[in-house]
This record gives structure tokens, C-alpha cells and sequence, in this order.
């Protein structure tokens, strides 16, 4: 059953000793919570073993174009959150699927390649920056790909009256226990105790064993050569 977000704000007011029965939160302290609940949100975003699932993506992508923002500000390429892992790539032309290797910035600024180049991409990177992830290929695709990705976006801000939908159930133990901690050393920071601390680092532990992790192996750089060129179509080559 999902929850709301107002009363995820209840419950937390109540674990931090802030709330009686008989009296109601006062409006500008449910919207001060909300505020702290959404910061919590965004401070997790940026630790991938906070974000609970990897996702998928697909767009299309422009003959020519190798660069495209993903993000929700006006004129973004890609209206959608932006990345806070990139775990796979692949483009796809007439039932065909492609694998681009995810590479880092290291590696691209330490590769070899004509910026005029021009065909099916073979490599990728992020570079991300406030309220949006940059996805830059190497070489231009020379046809329309739909480009599909599997990532770690960041978590959508929370409003009030509506269900909590973008994080898995036992993810609410843990928003429940985090927000809490803030309200209570806010308002009244002797109520916040060992206890609850211990329990709040349960949740982040368990938080943690649930999580999907990439766990596929990286071939280092030390078994590459130190020049490489690459060579559309083909990748990184010694």
C-alpha cells in the first residue's frame, strides 16, 4: 500500500517526540519538513547505494549529434531525471542491438579520435552538472539509433497530498528514521536517542544489502596500452 507524504511527515514527527494525538502539526512545520524530506532525497541521489534500482531509458537519438542532455530543465534533449549511475548503453537500428562501452572521462580525454568521425558510436560518457547529465559519444551517429540506457537516476522531489511512489517499500522505514533525526535536532535534539540512532543505522545497512549493485568486472588500465586511437565502429584499440 503506498504511502502518503504527509503521513510519512506524521510518523516522523512522532518518532522524534514532536507530535501528540491531540494536537495538530502546524502548517509551516509540515512544509519545513517536507522541505528537510526532499533534502534528504537529494543528499541520498548523489550516493548510488541509496538509489535502489537501476532503471531503463530509450530515446531517439540525431544523425549527427553526438552530445544530449538528460534532465527536467526547459530544452533538455531528454526530459527525464538525471543520471546518477550509468551502468549500460546500447543502440538500436532495425532490430539490431549494439553495445556502447561506458567509459570514463580519464579515458576519453586520454583517447586518440577524429572529431569529424562519423558512424555508429562505440563508446560513452556522463558528465553531469547542475540539474542535468550530459551523455557524450564518441564519433556522431550516422543514422537515427534509439539509444536505450540502464541507469541510477536521482529520486524525484516529494509533494505534499500525493503517494510515495519512487522508492520501494523498505525504503520508507529508513525516510521515516532519517527525517525524524532531522526534525528532532531541529526542534528538540534531546529527544533524538542511542536507540534511535541505532535503529536508523539498521535501516541504512539494510538499505545497502537490498540495493542492485554492479557487480560486473572492469578490465584495468594497466592491461591497456598506453596510446590508443580509436577506430569507428571498433572501440578503443592498442
Amino acid at each position: 500500500m503506498a504511502r502518503t507524504v504527509n503521513r510519512l511527515i506524521e510518523q516522523s514527527f512522532r518518532k522524534a517526540g514532536l507530535y501528540t494525538q491531540d494536537r495538530s502539526i502546524e502548517g509551516y512545520k509540515v512544509t519545513e519538513a517536507l522541505d528537510m524530506l526532499n533534502d534528504i532525497l537529494d543528499e541520498n541521489s548523489s550516493e548510488m547505494s541509496y538509489v535502489a534500482f537501476y532503471e531503463l531509458l530509450t530515446f531517439a537519438m540525431t544523425p549527427g549529434k553526438r552530445e544530449y542532455t538528460i534532465g527536467r530543465n526547459p530544452g533538455n534533449d531528454v526530459d527525464h531525471n538525471r543520471i546518477s549511475a550509468l551502468k549500460e548503453v546500447a543502440l538500436i537500428a532495425s532490430g539490431t542491438r549494439y553495445p556502447v562501452r561506458v567509459i570514463s572521462d580519464r579515458d576519453y580525454y586520454s583517447v586518440i579520435y577524429y572529431e569529424s568521425a562519423q558512424g555508429r558510436p562505440a563508446s560513452c560518457f556522463i558528465q553531469n552538472e547542475i540539474g542535468q547529465t550530459n551523455l557524450i559519444f564518441i564519433a556522431k551517429p550516422d543514422i537515427a539509433y534509439d539509444c536505450e540506457i540502464k541507469a541510477k537516476f536521482i529520486l524525484s522531489d516529494l509533494e505534499l497530498n500525493t503517494d510515495i511512489t519512487n522508492v520501494p517499500p523498505y525504503f520508507l522505514q529508513y525516510l521515516k528514521y532519517a527525517l525524524a533525526k532531522e526534525l528532532a535536532l531541529e526542534y528538540l535534539p534531546r529527544n533524538w536517542t542511542e536507540r534511535h540512532e541505532t535503529r536508523l543505522k539498521k535501516f541504512e545497512d539494510h538499505l545497502r544489502v537490498m540495493n542492485d549493485y554492479d557487480t560486473s568486472l572492469r578490465v584495468s588500465d594497466a592491461l591497456i596500452g598506453r596510446r590508443q586511437w580509436y577506430y569507428n565502429n571498433l572501440g578503443v584499440k592498442t
